[in-house]
């Protein structure tokens, strides 16, 4: 942090330098151009306007040029901006100096000139030239005033973003330091649920097998004793403890993908869906469901996790079918960094509206009697992705099968799993 603060007070720095030597520069730069170009052109206007007055004069006593120059230099005495101070001569076209009148002397001079002409014939110039010395010291003053000017802008620039800068920083590591405790307090929260919903599935597990076992124990000693009524009663009892039971496995199986997970490692998926077929294979069978999937890669993954992953999406694809045999494909394809995968079923389909509402813990769309289950198997499957770095997610339709996706982050592949 410090060294990315470094780079930033740096860039600072040279912004703020070049912006105030850029004001230090123009303001006299400016000045001198404008004003040069303003004299010059004012120097070429009075040059033109005298030597048309010349040459009217040259015109009107032809022998004046020749013999009379001490008239010429009473001429060049007339002017009509007195206050500036400047030189002017007369020069012919051998460049003697016919006449002249020096108000100034400094130097440098800078000169401009025009023709005299004679019946429309040139016979010499007048020149005009003014100091650049006033213009100069002007421009000096400028230019240490523009230096204190842009002094000022590089303070302005440099400190006061760099104040903001320190402000911002600072207010940044104080949000991070929030942050950090409200993770460590939320990652000490997601434990100690964790934790408590492992213990207490434990916990549970032992008076729900007593319930189970006496109501089976009461319904073999003392059945033939009661009526009809009693026994539904008892039989009631006996599944509500099983359904119990099966709930608890399954939110110690949720609770398990964070608390009991393994490290990710390179994990061949070919391996992996195998042991999910195995572990289905008497439902395929009795279901006379066909299973079929492109060459899969190895992927960076929590072996177990993923093989429950591949065996809930394809128990469920089993599960909710219509009164055709399950036909099941699983593909796969490379997106970026990740491998997408895509189970797809010709089963019973899903309203688009419940596409969300499936993947909450114990959210049914069928009743018990239609179908088994708790309806956690589809957040565990969600649970399980999102650990992987992933996303997961469905389209369907009523009576048009489904097709679950998923991504998984990529990996070289293992053995010949990978798809082309």
């Amino acid at each position: 942090m410090d060294v990315t603060n470094a780079k930033i007070a740096r860039t600072i720095t040279w912004i703020a330098a070049g912006i105030a030597l850029i004001v230090a520069m123009a303001l006299p730069f400016i000045y001198f151009i404008s004003t040069y170009q303003t004299e010059v052109a004012i120097m070429v206007t009075e040059a033109e306007i005298s030597s048309q007055v010349a040459s009217q004069i040259v015109n009107a006593n032809p022998e004046l040029w020749r013999f009379q120059q001490s008239k010429l230099a009473e001429f060049l005495t007339r002017r009509p901006r007195q206050s500036v101070r400047e030189a002017r001569r007369i020069i012919d076209l051998n460049g003697k100096l016919i006449a002249e009148n020096l108000e100034i002397s400094s130097h440098p001079i800078i000169w401009r000139s025009a023709d005299i002409l004679d019946a429309g014939v040139p016979v010499g110039h007048i020149e005009i030239g003014r100091s650049l010395l006033p213009l100069l010291l002007k421009t000096a003053g400028l230019a240490l005033l523009g230096v204190l000017i842009g002094g000022v802008i590089f303070v302005a620039l440099r400190v006061l973003p760099l104040r903001a800068l320190d402000r911002a920083m600072a207010e940044n590591f104080r949000l991070i330091d929030e942050l950090k405790r409200g993770q460590a307090e939320l990652s000490r929260s997601n434990d100690e649920l964790q934790q408590f919903a492992y213990v207490a599935s434990h916990d549970l597990q032992e008076p729900l097998r007593m319930v189970g076992s006496f109501s089976q124990l009461l319904s073999k000693r003392y059945g033939d004793k009661l009526d009809s009524t009693a026994n539904e009663y008892i039989g009631y009892m006996g599944d509500a403890a099983k359904r119990m039971q099966g709930l608890i496995a399954d939110l110690l199986n949720y609770s398990r993908v964070g608390a009991k997970a393994k490290e990710l490692a390179p994990t061949d998926c070919e391996v992996i869906l195998a042991k999910a077929m195995t572990n289905l294979q008497t439902a395929a069978r009795e279901s006379g469901a066909r299973v079929t999937h492109d060459p899969l890669p190895a992927v960076l993954g929590d072996d177990t996790q993923l093989a429950q992953l591949f065996q809930n999406l394809i128990g469920n694809a089993i599960k909710y079918r219509d009164s055709k045999p399950p036909e099941i494909h699983i593909g796969c394809a490379r997106e970026g960094g990740h491998w997408r995968f895509a189970v797809k079923d010709n089963g019973i389909g899903i309203d688009p509206k419940y596409t969300e509402k499936i993947f909450v813990v114990f959210q049914r769309l069928h009743s018990r009697q239609e179908y088994s289950g708790s309806g956690i198997g589809l957040a565990i499957c969600k649970k399980i992705v999102e650990r992987h770095g992933g996303k997961i997610w469905v389209e369907s339709e009523p009576g048009k099968g489904s097709t679950f996706y998923f991504t998984l982050p990529a990996m070289a592949p293992v053995g010949a799993g990978e798809a082309p």
